[in-house]
């Protein structure tokens, strides 16, 4: 397209006599396509008129539809006639002005022909050729893209080869690399890593010792804290103190001591801890502590706003914030002023009031928002990552993702990034790996960043420790850790194992294959729209569909109940089914019926307790179809384990499992907030109960 272009501008720009020169003769030649005429003319009037020539013949060089065609030729004559342009007379500059041989055209084409050897320095893509480009062609435009694509280049050659002595002589030898940080970070990181692989705790501490000014002397005083306090006993905390007097966690070691000590968190325990331990540093701590030990406080609601009150239901603090939360690692999230902030059990704002957003305290670390920004700060409200990310994870064996722009990195529980921005997308660490996403590949990484699995697939998962299902296209297979493929993507889905079998989808047929990926079952079943929750094995049984009706098939395939049901609960002992219109239970082993069809839908058993229907309204029943909770409500259901929640279309109630009403229906929401706590929701008043104690906590004021 651009030599047509350029033939246009020459028509325009071009008119010609009958009498024409030699440079006439060329240019009209070059209009005609004649190229061995143009390129003879030119050449004998290179001597002449160089800046004409030379540009003329340039041009041939430069378009490919010539045998001519030659780019390092075009190049050398477009130099020739970009250095002499201002050495010609004004006259000739206006007379050859006409064929467009102007200083601005001769530099357009000087950088399209300097684009080309770009595109091939671009495919060839190589550290060696960017730096040839930039040296040739200093001038051109892209050189900071191409210096950027050479270090680029390096960067990851570094990275993949890892080791401190590379990143040193990047450092050492390209002062202006552009990613100097990244690679004095990484050589940082590498060289502790190297010097203190064992794990050893010598190790470490000889670390500390030879390098006092590493950012990562206290990853090391981590690591030997961890390493002699992994038993997490008093003994182990006590022998730290009295080893590693001087490092920066040996107040974290008297706190993890003093909270391992008071496994029963008593006055008396706590007397006991002052008389073993007279040189714990937080004295006032543990004051504090006696005073607070028995003090259990509860949001309340008085209007707009909210106080806490305690387990009587006695106002302790008058409401003043628009909104509390229970009390988590002795800290409670409050809001005043359309600012979240933290308090302590005194009332004290330990965290002023700063935020838009914030969550509770976790392992005494709580996110943070502020102006559509995200950091982390811990329990004395310094921040360990600042507010700079738009988006940030949860921390997760240790690692907490974040972005700041556009790629995500990793950090660590004191805010140093471990694993440097190079991920479009990110998951959370789970068993010391987590899936990541460059390229719009799928990967898996592990805690230094290194890869596990490399991003070579759209989609890419655990099948098991050393097998991988991968999708490149729409169909999935299986692999090995090292890309042996077990199973050819021919699938539609492929599930994780789950009790040794995975579920798989082909031509929208369901079936199983077994722990090595092999098939075991073959796919005749019907593919339920959520069969991945269906139709999963628990323990040695699935449940399946053909044909429109349910059955009950071993770990091979053979039917445990027979295809002839309309309906079938989840897996167990005691299962429900339906043949027909009602629903009932039978021995999944024996097939006896336990309870006959009675029931408009009957779920499964669990703790011998199982939800029914009857003409719309729902109620509970045992194995041996007696009525625990009769058939008058909405809807039945069962939460914190042990308890069921009802609900008659207006109001909520709470049922034990025997049967006894705990609360009554007078609720408008109840929710589930810790293992042994309630919270429920009464108008604009709030109120407790307490699973274990049976007790209700409302306001002392409140007649209920």
């Amino acid at each position: 397209m651009h030599y047509r272009i350029l033939i246009s501008f020459l028509i325009i720009h071009c008119s010609y006599s009958v009498h024409a020169g030699k440079i006439d003769r060329a240019f009209e030649s070059l209009k005609e396509l004649n190229y061995f005429d143009a390129k003879k003319c030119f050449e004998q009037e290179l001597k002449k008129h160089l800046v004409p020539s030379s540009y003329g013949l340039a041009i041939i060089y430069y378009r490919s539809d010539n045998p001519f065609h030659n780019l390092d030729s075009a190049y050398r004559y477009i130099v020739l006639s970009e250095q002499n342009y201002f050495n010609q007379t004004a006259k000739d500059s206006l007379k050859f002005s006409k064929y467009g041989v102007i200083y601005e055209s001769i530099l357009n084409l000087r950088t399209k022909i300097v684009s080309f050897f770009y595109e091939k320095v671009e495919q060839e893509n190589t550290q060696i050729g960017y730096e040839a480009f930039t040296e040739k062609f200093p001038w051109y435009s892209k050189n900071t893209d191409a210096i950027h694509k050479r270090d680029s280049i390096l960067l990851a050659k570094s990275l993949w080869i890892n080791k401190s002595y590379f990143y040193d002589s990047i450092i050492k030898n390209i002062p202006n690399f552009e990613f100097l940080q990244t690679i004095k970070d990484r050589f940082e990181l590498t060289y502790f890593a190297e010097q203190t692989n064992s794990g050893r705790t010598l190790d470490y501490v000889n670390f500390i010792q030879n390098n006092p000014t590493s950012k990562y002397i206290t990853e090391a005083q981590d690591n030997v804290f961890e390493n002699e306090t992994r038993s997490n006993t008093v003994e182990a905390f006590s022998n730290y103190i009295a080893h590693f007097p001087t490092y920066y966690n040996v107040n974290t070691a008297w706190k993890k001591l003093y909270k391992v000590y008071m496994h029963e968190y008593t006055d008396e325990r706590i007397k006991k801890f002052k008389k073993e331990f007279p040189d714990y540093p937080f004295k006032d701590e543990l004051r504090r502590d006696m005073d607070l030990i028995k003090l259990f406080l509860f949001p309340f609601k008085r209007g707009n706003l909210y106080g806490f009150m305690n387990h009587k239901g006695i106002e302790i603090y008058s409401p003043q914030y628009e909104s509390l939360s229970l009390f988590n690692e002795g800290l409670s999230l409050a809001m005043k002023n359309g600012q979240y902030g933290y308090v302590d059990k005194l009332n004290n704002v330990v965290i002023p009031f700063q935020f838009d957003f914030a969550t509770d305290f976790v392992s005494g670390r709580a996110i943070v928002e502020v102006g559509g920004k995200s950091g982390v700060i811990n329990r004395s409200g310094k921040f360990l990552l600042p507010l700079e990310f738009i988006d940030l994870g949860q921390f997760s064996e240790g690692l907490i993702y974040g972005s700041k722009d556009s790629l995500y990195a990793f950090y660590d529980i004191h805010g140093r990034k471990i694993i440097t921005e190079k991920f479009t997308d990110v998951f959370p660490f789970n068993k010391g790996r987590a899936k990541v996403i460059v390229n719009s590949k799928q990967a898996f990484i592990d805690t230094l960043g290194n890869f596990i699995v490399e991003p070579k697939h759209k989609e890419v998962y655990y099948y098991s420790d050393s097998l991988l299902v991968f999708r490149d296209s729409i169909l999935f297979g299986i692999k090995t850790i090292n890309n042996k493929i077990i199973v050819k993507p021919i699938y539609e889905n492929i599930s994780p194992l789950q009790n040794g079998r995975a579920i798989v989808i082909y031509n929208n047929k369901l079936g199983y294959l077994n722990e090595s990926g092999m098939k075991v079952i073959k796919p005749v079943y019907d593919a339920l729209p959520n069969y991945l929750q269906v139709c999963v094995y628990h323990e040695h049984y699935a449940k399946v569909r053909i044909k429109g009706k349910y059955a009950i098939i071993d770990k091979n395939g053979k039917f445990i109940l027979n295809p002839e049901y309309a309906g079938l609960g989840e897996v167990s002992k005691i299962i429900a089914f339906n043949r027909g219109k009602q629903w009932g239970y039978m021995n999944i082993e024996d097939k006896n019926i336990t309870i006959l069809p009675l029931f408009d839908f009957a779920s499964s058993f669990h703790f011998g307790l199982a939800v029914v229907d009857v003409n719309g309204l729902q109620g509970v029943i045992n194995e041996k179809a007696k009525w625990i909770i009769p058939t008058i409500f909405t809807s039945v259901k069962l939460i914190a384990e042990n308890y069921y929640m009802v609900y008659n279309g207006a109001n909520y109630g709470l049922y034990s499992l025997s049967g006894d009403q705990l609360i009554p229906l007078a609720y408008d929401q109840i929710r589930v907030i810790s293992n042994d706590l309630l919270v429920l929701n009464k108008g604009d008043k709030i109120y407790y109960y307490h699973l274990l104690e049976h007790k209700l906590i409302s306001q002392a004021t409140e007649n209920e």
